[in-house]
């Protein structure tokens, strides 16, 4: 996109402004591409705006609370503080951060396209994640395409694999953006 959105967690979709932008300077094939967190980020805006046609997401998380439980125990803490770290966003900046969900966004996607790239050694999130929303894309009936990478690290692929990883970038949007199979 040629314009910064905030996506996440206090996306809203459907703004009449960024749909008339969107219109005015896109048309109507948009596509969004993620990383990390940014990847949550994108796959929740594609869940909430149909005009989303197809998103590369790289190592997104897909579910918070599980994400922020395996990182407090990553670092050492205790699970039960993910409690505690909620209900405080809620309260200072009044974010639900449980209210959107990568993994229910996913299933909102039926017959677009999605494209997902997880390491197989990401230690941030779990290559799991990506099996979940794998998982949830198929069911939903998703046009996913994945792929896992055999020792890449939290978004190593891109660089690790980095003409791979831009060749199959290029080729899905190229697919997806033109409406070819």
């Amino acid at each position: 996109l040629r314009r910064r959105m905030d996506l996440h967690p206090g996306y809203r979709a459907g703004h009449v402004g960024d749909h008339q932008w969107r219109q005015r300077d896109l048309g109507d094939r948009i596509g969004l591409v993620g990383i990390s967190l940014g990847a949550a980020s994108v796959l929740i805006a594609a869940g909430e705006e149909p005009g989303v046609v197809a998103t590369w997401e790289d190592s997104s998380y897909s579910d918070i609370s599980v994400a922020i439980k395996a990182e407090l125990r990553r670092n050492g803490y205790p699970e039960f503080l993910e409690t505690g770290g909620v209900a405080m966003a809620r309260i200072i900046s009044g974010d639900d951060l449980q209210s959107r969900s990568p993994l229910a966004a996913v299933s909102r996607m039926t017959g677009r396209r999605l494209f997902i790239t997880h390491g197989t050694a990401d230690a941030r999130l779990s290559v799991a994640y990506a099996q979940d929303l794998i998982g949830a894309a198929e069911r939903a009936g998703v046009r996913v395409e994945s792929w896992i990478v055999p020792n890449a690290t939290h978004t190593g692929a891109m660089r690790s694999e980095h003409e791979t990883y831009d060749a199959k970038l290029i080729d899905f949007f190229r697919r997806s953006l033109s409406g070819s199979s």
